[in-house]
C-alpha cells in the first residue's frame, strides 16, 4: 500500500483534507448539479500524486457503503472516470471487484430512493461492459471476472445490454440525420457558389479593367500622393468611375456577401468528397482576388464631382429675367412681324433655297418674340452641349469594351 501524504501545497490544508474536500464535493449532490471545477481539480491531484490517487480510491470505496443510492451513483461515476484514466486505479479495483458488484448491484434490497437504484445498478453493469470491452485483452482477470459476474446477474446484463443498444441505434439513426442534413447543405453552398462564379467574376475582371483605364489614361487629373494615386473625375472617366462603382457594388454587397456566407458552410463542416474540395477551392480563390481587388481599390483616391453636365430639365418660364439670356444682335435675312404686318403681307411658296426664316408668333409683340428667339438660342446650345457628351460616352464604352477583349484573349 503506498504510503499517506501529511501535508497538502494549498493554504495549510492537509493532501487528505484536500481529497476528503473534494470527493465529498463531487459525491455528495444530485449528477445533474456536480461541481465540474471540483472534479477537474480531484483528477489535477491525483495525477500528480500517487498517495493522492489512493486516498481517493479508499475515498471512493467507503462511499459505495453509503445508504442513499443517489451517493453511490455519483461515486460509481467517479470510479469509472478514474478507471478509464489511471492503470493503479484499475489494478486496485479489479483486487476489489466483488465488493464492487455486491455493493453496486447484488445489494438486496439496493437504498433508496428507487428511481435512483436502479439508476446506479444500471450504471455500474454499464460500466463493467466498457471496462470488459476496453481492457479484457490486456487484462485477462478482468474478462474472467466479468463472465462469472455477468452470467451470475444475466436478467440485469441482457436488460442494460438491451438499452445500450437501443440507444447506440437511436445514436446511430441521429448521426445518419445529421449526415443527410450536412449533405444537403453542402450541396446547396456547392450549387450557389457555382452559380455565382462566372457573375463574380465578370464583376471582378470589370472593376480590375476600369482601374487599369482610369490608371492608363489619367493625365494632369491623375498624380501619385503617397502610397495613393489620385485620380478627379471628368467627362473623359465619369463612365469608367461609374463601371468600378457598379462592379465593386456587387463584389463587396450582394455577390460577395453570398460567397462569404457559402464558403462558410464547407470552413465549418468538412466536405468529405473531390467535388466540394473543388468548389471550396474556388471559393477561396474567389475571395482572394476581391481582397487583391480591394487593396487595389485603396490605392486610389478618387475625386468625384456630382455634376459635370448643365441639365436641361427644368423649364425655362416667361417670369425668367431677361438676364439669363444674352442680348443677340438683328440677324441679317430674319424677319419679325407683328399682328397687323401678316395682314397685310403676301407669303411666297417655301423654297429649299430660301435663306430667309420668318419667326412669326400671331398676337404677339416683337420684344417676346426676341425672347422666343434667346430661349431656342440656349436650347440649341444645350442640346448642342448634349450630343457632345452622348459621343464622348460611345466612346469610352467602345474603349472599355476593347480593353476588356484584349484582357480576355
Amino acid at each position: 500500500m503506498p504510503p499517506r501524504g501529511q501535508r497538502g501545497s494549498g493554504k495549510g490544508e492537509t493532501e487528505r483534507d484536500q481529497v476528503v474536500r473534494l470527493v465529498n464535493k463531487v459525491t455528495n449532490c444530485s449528477p445533474s448539479s456536480r461541481d465540474q471545477e471540483s472534479l477537474k481539480e480531484l483528477l489535477r491531484l491525483t495525477k500528480s500524486s500517487e498517495t493522492a490517487l489512493k486516498l481517493t480510491y479508499e475515498r471512493l470505496m467507503a462511499g459505495l457503503k453509503k445508504s442513499h443510492s443517489e451517493k453511490r451513483l455519483n461515486t460509481i461515476q467517479i470510479v469509472d472516470t478514474l478507471f478509464l484514466k489511471s492503470a493503479r486505479i484499475r489494478g486496485w479495483l479489479i483486487g476489489d471487484l466483488q465488493t464492487f458488484v455486491s455493493l453496486a448491484i447484488e445489494a438486496d434490497p439496493l437504498p433508496p430512493p428507487r428511481i435512483s437504484a436502479n439508476q446506479m445498478r444500471e450504471e455500474a453493469i454499464r460500466a463493467l461492459i466498457g471496462w470488459n470491452d476496453k481492457f479484457s485483452q490486456s487484462i485477462p482477470t478482468l474478462g474472467v471476472a466479468y463472465e462469472n459476474i455477468s452470467l451470475k446477474n444475466q436478467e440485469h446484463f441482457e436488460k442494460v445490454k438491451d438499452s445500450i443498444s437501443r440507444r447506440e441505434m437511436r445514436e446511430q439513426d441521429m448521426r445518419a440525420i445529421e449526415a443527410s442534413q450536412k449533405l444537403k447543405m453542402l450541396e446547396k453552398a456547392a450549387q450557389k457558389i457555382r452559380e455565382i462564379e462566372a457573375e463574380l467574376t465578370m464583376y471582378i475582371s470589370q472593376a480590375n479593367t476600369s482601374i487599369d483605364i482610369l490608371l492608363s489614361t489619367r493625365d494632369d487629373s491623375g498624380a501619385a500622393s503617397g502610397s495613393k494615386t489620385k485620380v478627379t473625375e471628368n467627362c473623359n472617366n465619369s463612365d469608367v468611375i461609374k463601371s468600378l462603382d457598379d462592379a465593386l457594388r456587387m463584389t463587396r454587397g450582394t455577390l460577395g456577401s453570398q460567397l462569404r456566407k457559402y464558403l462558410s458552410v464547407f470552413q465549418k463542416e468538412s466536405p468529405g468528397n473531390q467535388d466540394f474540395e473543388d468548389v471550396k477551392l474556388t471559393a477561396e480563390s474567389l475571395i482572394s482576388r476581391i481582397d487583391q481587388l480591394e487593396s487595389r481599390v485603396q490605392s486610389l483616391e478618387i475625386t468625384r464631382i456630382r455634376s459635370l453636365i448643365p441639365t436641361t430639365s427644368q423649364p425655362i418660364s416667361d417670369e425668367d429675367s431677361e438676364d439669363d439670356f444674352l442680348e443677340l444682335p438683328e440677324k441679317e435675312g430674319i424677319e419679325f412681324m407683328t399682328g397687323e404686318d401678316i395682314q397685310s403681307a403676301s407669303f411666297p411658296e417655301p423654297s429649299s433655297s430660301s435663306s430667309s426664316i420668318s419667326v412669326v408668333i400671331p398676337g404677339k409683340t416683337e420684344e417676346t418674340n426676341v425672347k422666343t428667339k434667346k430661349r431656342k438660342a440656349v436650347g440649341s446650345k444645350l442640346t448642342s452641349k448634349k450630343s457632345l457628351e452622348d459621343t464622348s460616352r460611345s466612346r469610352l464604352s467602345k474603349k472599355i469594351f476593347k480593353k476588356r477583349k484584349t484582357n480576355n484573349s
